[in-house]
């Protein structure tokens, strides 16, 4: 019964940073579509202090993302967006 436990518990920790790892992806595309819209509705250009804003917004939550989870805690804070 417990090499059936370890097992499971393997496994799961190993699907568990399958899923991570594409949740991460997925942020990182919603990000990068974000921004390629906003280049191409002309709100980035000629504003970089604004993209620069947006970035430090957007380092911070992932600073929060990363602390709980270490810390092993929910987030469910929504990833901030690029205002129009």
């Amino acid at each position: 019964a417990s090499a059936i436990i370890s097992i499971l518990i393997l496994e799961t920790g190993k699907y568990a940073m399958i899923v991570g790892t594409y949740f991460e992806r997925k942020f990182k595309h919603r990000r990068e579509t974000e921004l390629a819209a906003a280049r191409a509705e002309g709100r980035a250009e000629g504003r970089g202090t604004g993209i620069a804003e947006f970035n430090a917004i957007l380092d911070e939550w992932e600073k929060r993302r990363d602390e709980a989870s270490e810390k092993g805690e929910p987030f469910d804070e929504p990833m901030p967006r690029l205002k129009g």
